[in-house]
């Protein structure tokens, strides 16, 4: 019965094509907002800015003071607790620039996925598409935010793993950016709406300045340790410490993943890119096995409407629609269907 007929596909596009067009898609889009524009581009140039309001003389270095002498209050009076300020403001500013870019990606353009879905787009082009375009705007926005810190405070000068010690620094906050926007990739496709978004947020930027372990020292407090392991400003910040040789820096405080090793270093860079892909995974696992009842909307009914608008929506044509696009067994058949077509 032609009634019934799933809405036709469109010829299957390459992997590889559908990440190019949904990358330059998101690029247009992301030009054509101008206001959107300014707020990503002077956001990081602030954060930089806002090292300035920390006092101190001697910047991301080690200060040049005999500390062995000073008690912590003397330690603290002598500013020499001044690097320590400055990753709190640099990786809280990465952190809430990588999920502020992401968070809204998934429900705002939910209805738009699905009926992509239906006539071809694969879900890892989609997902794939969105981490490339996170990664350049965590790259130019780590730039600003970075060039702006190092121009008016002393930059690093003994790197552990690159060449360049202002580099490294600059990879730290830049991987916690990134690793942070993927984890807003997957709250977004976990909540429902768009208003559950910003209380998220709220919260998420909450936990990761708590548990960076700049401001509160969190190490060796049972729970809280553990819990900072889940937050990637945890694992940043340890890289981004160790890079500057943070124990010598504060002498009043030692924690074992701010060692001044490259073996340290990499451990904690291992921990927060193991932490981003999981946020990716369970991002796509979300996309492809959640998102179409999360919506609250029948996803049978908004591409029968996008699709063929006059055509009436029966049961029967819902259901094709349905199966033509693998969702009418729930969310666990088409996780594990989508897993083994993976495999």
């Amino acid at each position: 019965d032609k009634s019934t007929r799933p809405p036709p596909k469109a010829p299957s596009q390459t992997a590889l094509r559908q990440v190019s067009m949904l990358v330059r898609r998101h690029l247009r889009i992301i030009a054509a907002d101008p206001s959107y524009l300014v707020f990503m581009l002077v956001l990081p140039i602030i954060m930089g800015l806002l090292t300035k309001a920390i006092s101190g003389d001697f910047g991301f270095t080690v200060p040049d003071l005999d500390l062995t002498m000073l008690t912590p209050a003397e330690v603290q009076d002598k500013h020499t607790n001044q690097a320590l300020q400055l990753l709190v403001v640099l990786i809280t500013g990465a952190a809430f620039a990588g999920m502020a870019v992401t968070i809204r990606e998934l429900v705002g353009e939910r209805d738009i996925f699905l009926r992509e879905k239906a006539v071809g787009l694969r879900p890892g082009a989609y997902v794939t598409a969105k981490t490339i375009v996170l990664a350049l705007v965590a790259t130019v926005q780590t730039a600003l935010m970075m060039g702006v810190a190092f121009a008016i405070n002393k930059p690093p000068t003994d790197a552990l793993v690159l060449r360049s010690a202002p580099l490294e620094l600059s990879v730290c906050c830049w991987l916690t950016a990134f690793a942070c926007g993927l984890m807003g990739l997957m709250v977004s496709a976990f909540v429902s709406s768009s208003a559950q978004v910003m209380p998220v947020l709220v919260v998420a930027i909450m936990g990761q300045i708590v548990m960076a372990g700049g401001l509160i020292d969190i190490s060796g407090k049972i729970v809280f340790e553990q819990i900072a392991w889940l937050m990637p400003s945890r694992w940043g910040y340890a890289m981004a410490a160790s890079t500057l040789d943070m124990n010598v820096i504060v002498t009043y405080r030692t924690d074992d993943l701010w060692e001044h090793t490259a073996r340290q270093w990499l451990i904690d860079f291992g921990c927060l890119s193991t932490l981003a892909l999981t946020c990716l995974l369970v991002c796509l696992i979300g996309l492809v096995g959640m998102l179409p009842w999360l919506s609250g909307k029948d996803p049978a009914l908004t591409i029968l409407r996008a699709t063929s608008s006059d055509r009436e929506p029966t049961p029967e044509v819902l259901e094709s629609i349905r199966k033509s696009i693998g969702i009418d067994g729930g969310p666990l058949h088409v996780i594990g269907h989508w897993l083994t077509g993976v495999a």
